[in-house]
C-alpha cells in the first residue's frame, strides 16, 4: 500500500464474494470509471476473502484492469474492521486513501454499489481544492 500511497490517491474497496451479482455489479462500475479515475491519479484496488484463483477468473471475465488482493486469513479485512459480525466475508466499504496514508472517505453501501463510485467522486473533488490538500 505504501508504495501505491506514495505516487496516487487510493480506492481500497472490500466486497463480499466475487461473481455474486452486486460484486459483480461494483467491480464492473470501477472498470468502467478506471480511466476517469486513473486520469486524476487514482490506483483502484479490491479486496475480499476469496483466493486468488477466484481473483484471477473473476479479474479475468469481466476484464477488470485492477488489482484484486486475495485476504482469506481475513488479515487485511480485520485491520480495516470491515469483517461481518459471523466473519465469514467482507463487508461492502469502500476508502479512498490519499498520498500520506489518509483516510479521507469511507463509504459502506450494502447493497447500492453505484454510491460508492458518486461518493469517491465527491471526496476527489474536495481533495482537489486547496484548502483540503492544506488539511
Amino acid at each position: 500500500m505504501e508504495e501505491l500511497t506514495r505516487d496516487h490517491v487510493v480506492v481500497l474497496y472490500f466486497y463480499p464474494r466475487d461473481f455474486t451479482p452486486i460484486c459483480t455489479r461494483q467491480a464492473c462500475m470501477f472498470r468502467d470509471a478506471f480511466e476517469e479515475l486513473s486520469g486524476r491519479g487514482v490506483a483502484i484496488v479490491g479486496v475480499s476473502v476469496d483466493d486468488s484463483q477466484s481473483h484471477e477468473r473473476f479479474g479475468e471475465h469481466h476484464q477488470l484492469p485492477f488489482s484484486l488482493l486475495a485476504d482469506p486469513d481475513k488479515t487485511i479485512a480485520r485491520s480495516y474492521k470491515v469483517l461481518r459480525v459471523f466473519g465469514g466475508t467482507t463487508k461492502r466499504v469502500t476508502y479512498v486513501i490519499d498520498q500520506n496514508r489518509v483516510i479521507r472517505g469511507a463509504f459502506h453501501h450494502e447493497l447500492m454499489a453505484g454510491s460508492h463510485l458518486k461518493d469517491i467522486r465527491r471526496t476527489l473533488e474536495r481533495l482537489a481544492t486547496p484548502q483540503a490538500t492544506a488539511e
